[in-house]
Parts: C-alpha cells; structure tokens; sequence
C-alpha cells in the first residue's frame, strides 16, 4: 500500500514535467530556420474620368504589418512588434523575409493605416489576417504553411488593397457677356400704330394735284370767254 502511494506521488510530481515537455515540442528549436515573404498588392480604380491618370502627389499610401503575439519573427526595421512601409502606385511586392527557427503558430495583422488626404478618394479599410504554421517535417528540417482570410474570414491567396480614386467634374463654363461693343435695345413698337411706309396701297396712282390744275385752268379759260361775249353784246 505504501509502495503504491510512493509510485502516484512520483507520477504526480512527473506529469507536470512531461505536460511541459509535449507543450513544448510545437515551439522547440531547429536545426536551421525558414524564411518567409508576405506578398501584397496596392491597385486603383479611376471612375468618372476621361482618360485621366492618378495624381502622383497622392498616389502613396503607407501600411502596417502587427505581431498578434509578443516575440513573433518581424522583418528587418520593425519596432515593437509593427513593421510600418508604404506602397507608390499600382504594384506587386514581397515584404521583407521574416525568419523562423522554432516551430509553432503565429498570427500577424496588415492594414492601411495611413491615407492620403485627397477627398477623391475611397480607401480599402480592409484588415488581413495572416497565420503561419512551423512544423518540423523530421532532422530539423522546418516547413511553413501561410494563409491570409480577409476580416469576413474569406481566404486569399494575395493581400490586396484597393482603392478608388473619383475624378472631379469641373463646373461647366458660363459665358461671359461682351461688354466691348454692348448692344442697344430695339424699343418696342406702340400696338395698334401702323408705320406709314407699311400702309397696303390700292393700286390707284392717280396724280390729284395735276387734276386740279387742269380745272383751275379750265374755268378761267371759260371765265374769260364769257367776259369777252358779254363785252361783244353790249356794244351792239
């Protein structure tokens, strides 16, 4: 009975020790290490545009790259745990190796963190995921399986950010008047006052003044005549 209470006190004390051994072997030390590249992507869409390429002042944006956990691999230049870098343009690009030596899970996050400050644009908010698997394929030898899911979980075989950039429609250009040789306004005519040189003629050309005359003349004629008549007969 003793001697069974001595062997469960051993086990008791030795579970713990074999519990930290199987717990450690996920993140054990390898023989050599692998290296890793993210690839990301940066594209653009113009909409409403006629031809117009992007602004270069406003075409860089930068982005983040954060451990999840303290200690992760980062690449060369990062600074407590976040690895900042920016992307000009449309274009493909691996990041910066990251280098595991011991095997394990780990869990990076990648987003656009810092806009521009043209209006034009709409910014892809979106937040990667991106899991590598270290396993220990036997001698040492390590392998890696990477994914990056979108934030709906959705898995992607390249992290990509697109932004849309909306051109601006210029106002359309109002003609100014010319004040050079300013017109004068034609003043209405009065209505119902008829402008003589439009009055409908009858076809009558009849010369009134020269008919007159030719009255005149003839009754004088015949007033003369008749003086001298009467003058004749109170002779005889």
């Amino acid at each position: 009975m003793n001697k069974n209470r001595g062997m469960l006190k051993k086990l008791l004390v030795c579970f713990p020790l074999l519990l930290c051994l199987l717990l450690m072997k996920e993140t054990v030390a390898a023989a050599g290490g692998i290296s890793i590249e993210l690839p990301v992507s940066q594209l653009f869409t113009i909409e409403n545009s006629n031809n117009e390429s992007l602004p270069l002042n406003y075409n860089e944006f930068q982005y983040t790259l954060t451990a999840k956990e303290p200690g992760n691999p980062m690449p060369e230049g990062s600074s407590g745990g976040t690895y900042g870098f920016a992307i000009k343009g449309e274009k493909d690009m691996d990041l910066p190796p990251m280098v595991f030596e011991n095997t394990g899970r780990y869990q990076y996050q990648l987003e656009l963190t810092g806009i521009g400050t043209n209006d034009n644009y709409t910014y892809d908010q979106e937040v990667y995921t991106i899991t590598v698997y270290i396993k220990d394929q036997g001698s040492g030898i390590l392998s890696a399986e990477v994914t990056a899911a979108r934030s709906n979980g959705e898995k992607v075989d390249r992290m990509a950010f697109h932004n849309r950039y909306k051109a601006s429609v210029p106002d359309p250009e109002v003609p100014k008047p010319d004040v050079s040789n300013p017109k004068v306004p034609t003043p209405a005519k009065p209505i119902g006052h008829k402008n003589p040189a439009n009055i409908v003629r009858t076809g009558d050309n009849t010369n009134l003044v020269l008919w007159a005359v030719l009255l005149l003349t003839s009754g004088l004629y015949l007033t003369v005549i008749f003086i001298k008549k009467q003058k004749e007969k109170s002779r005889k």
